[in-house]
């Protein structure tokens, strides 16, 4: 059996046993608006790439946690893509569940791929401690153009009986 079926093999069975729970509150609200080109996730990254205008939308700012300490990002700053995540996460749910360090970089908690996913992602990287989660009844393809390295938690699950398999592309 070659490895991408196995690897196929594996995630129908995870995704037959996964309960929902799983994602462990990190509720499923995508924004209202995806992005139009795939998007790089490297959760582990420092490099700050990504407006803050692009995510904040209609907010004109939003608090986010790094290491503690809180942060108010406005739209002239720039952000790692965890920092992205958590102010998205702010805004669209008025809690943060990724978990930063001081220098940006996801240390821990957790993310739904959807939003991020619908348009398709470059590189999907998941630091040590992280979550990542995909609902395969809200999206059951996930297309990488890049690569996907995984050191936590990446669960696909489905909130629909009916709904029992899921693809990644990478």
């Amino acid at each position: 059996m070659g490895i991408r079926r196995l690897f196929i093999l594996m995630l129908v069975i995870q995704l037959i046993s996964f309960q929902a729970s799983y994602a462990q509150g990190v509720p499923e609200t995508p924004a209202p608006t995806a992005p139009s080109s795939p998007v790089d996730l490297d959760l582990s990254s420092i490099e700050k790439n990504v407006s803050a205008a692009s995510v904040l939308q209609s907010a004109s700012e939003a608090t986010i946690n790094l290491a503690g300490m809180t942060r108010t990002v406005t739209a002239v700053d720039m952000l790692t893509a965890a920092e992205m995540v958590a102010v998205r996460q702010v805004v669209n749910t008025g809690n943060q569940y990724l978990q930063l360090n001081d220098l940006g970089a996801a240390i821990g908690g957790g993310l739904h791929l959807q939003y991020y996913a619908s348009n398709g992602l470059g590189n999907l990287v998941i630091p040590e401690g992280v979550r990542a989660s995909q609902n395969a009844s809200m999206l059951d393809t996930l297309n990488l153009s890049g690569n996907l390295t995984n050191s936590g938690v990446f669960n696909i699950f489905s909130s629909n009986p009916a709904v029992n398999s899921a693809t990644i592309n990478a």
